[in-house]
Order: structure tokens, then C-alpha cells, then sequence
């Protein structure tokens, strides 16, 4: 696709692909963050990643006691920061069309203040193309992190690590952004009755089930319900 001059690749995710999570608060991946009241932001991104072992390699994590297991609902087109992309995660700090970090004063404010250390797409990039329902890139200090645990407590678990290459040269395996509602709001949604908002609404994902951290555990879970196609998981229920 172009977008005022400049051409942003793009990716589809298939349906029944899955998707891994280490979340506290698996609601909220469904129904926002409480502000005062339960609120969903035009660029709310729930992080996921395409392999449940991941998380291994990040510390954010540790304290996280299970790794939560959902599966795409439809074909979900994303803005692709991987190869042969010529973007990249930084690219939120470079002078292009449709990206900004999330903190960004350039950003108009919402219920929720997002993170420097994250990418948002610009309003008038949503505007024009609601159906991009997130995006897909690599975070070159998690990468430089898997790295090492591929080479240590995560070498047995490589086949079920799916790595790609971004435009740096950075090699890892990607997360990938998801706004959770299939159609784009471009205002804050306030949610007061979440169990009748979540069976109203129609979203890009839905919850399979709860895995351990244990290792042994999470391969057995692949090895049972799992197919590889085009470097990502189908589920085999």
C-alpha cells in the first residue's frame, strides 16, 4: 500500500493462526485497561508472539506464572517492520508518514498514555487504512536476548522458534501488535459491561487456553495441536 508517497509493506496473518502471551491481566487484552473506567484506545496494541517459548528470553516475563495461548479469527493484514521491509521497530523515530512511538506529543491524547518504547501508527494513517489491524517487527534488545537462550536453555525448543531478519540485520523472532476489535475505532471505546461488550463485539482473536512456563509442557501443547505453514503455527485442534 502507499500512503502519501511512500510504500508500507504489509503482511497477512491467516486465520487460526496462533498467538502467544504472557499477560497478568488477560481481560484487558479483550476490554482495555481501567482508568476509571474500562477503556480502549485507537492504538491499543496487545503484544503477542507467533512461538510460546519467546518469553524465556525476556525478563519482563519472569514473574509471569503462564503463557496464555489465542488464535487468530480471521485473515489479519499488519504493516510489516521485518525483511524484506525496508522499516524496522526504530523506525517510529525517523522521518516517515505513519509512524510515531507511542508517547509522542504528535499524538492526540487518550484515555491511555502510551510508551516511548513502542510504536503507534499516526492518526491520519488509521484514518486512511482502518483495516490494518496492527503490526509485526523485531525488538533488537529481545533478540539479542533469544539469541543467547537459543544457544543455552532454549537449544532444545529451536524448531518451535520460527527467526526472521529486519532491516538492521537484527535477527529474532517477532512480536506482533494487535488492536483486538476486528473494526478500528479511531476514539476512545469506554466499556462499562465487559462480559456484554465481549460477546457484542467481534475481535481479531480469541483465547484457546492456558499453558505453564514449563518447558516440556508447552512442546507437548505444539506437538499435539500444531501445523508450520509460511513460518507460522496453525492451530490443529
Amino acid at each position: 500500500m502507499k500512503f502519501e508517497g511512500t510504500e508500507i509493506p504489509t503482511i497477512t496473518i491467516p486465520k487460526n493462526t496462533l498467538l502467544f502471551r504472557a499477560s497478568k491481566h488477560l481481560e484487558s487484552d479483550f476490554v482495555g485497561v481501567d482508568v476509571g473506567r474500562l477503556c480502549i484506545p485507537p492504538n491499543y496494541n496487545v503484544f503477542f508472539y507467533y512461538t510460546p517459548f519467546a518469553v524465556d528470553s525476556v525478563k519482563w516475563y519472569d514473574d509471569i506464572a503462564n503463557i496464555e495461548v489465542c488464535k487468530t479469527t480471521r485473515d489479519i493484514e499488519v504493516v510489516s517492520m521485518i525483511s524484506p521491509s525496508p522499516f524496522d521497530r526504530g523506525t517510529r523515530f525517523k522521518d516517515q508518514p505513519f509512524m510515531l512511538n507511542c508517547d509522542s506529543d504528535k499524538l492526540k491524547k487518550t484515555c491511555l498514555k502510551g510508551n516511548q518504547y513502542d510504536p503507534c501508527f499516526r492518526e491520519s494513517f488509521l484514518e486512511e487504512f482502518p483495516q490494518i489491524s496492527g503490526w509485526t517487527a523485531l525488538a533488537a534488545t529481545d533478540s539479542k536476548q533469544l539469541q543467547t537462550a537459543l544457544k543455552g536453555k532454549l537449544k532444545k525448543y529451536k524448531k518451535w522458534i520460527p527467526l526472521v531478519k529486519d532491516a538492521r540485520g537484527v535477527e529474532g523472532t517477532p512480536e506482533v501488535a494487535l488492536y483486538p476489535l476486528q473494526k478500528r475505532h479511531l476514539k476512545d471505546i469506554f466499556i462499562d459491561h465487559p462480559e456484554s461488550f465481549k460477546a457484542s463485539e467481534n475481535f481479531n482473536y480469541e483465547f484457546i487456553t492456558t499453558l505453564s512456563r514449563n518447558c516440556d509442557d508447552r512442546e507437548k501443547f505444539m506437538k499435539e495441536h500444531t501445523i508450520l505453514k509460511d513460518g507460522k503455527f496453525q492451530y490443529k485442534d
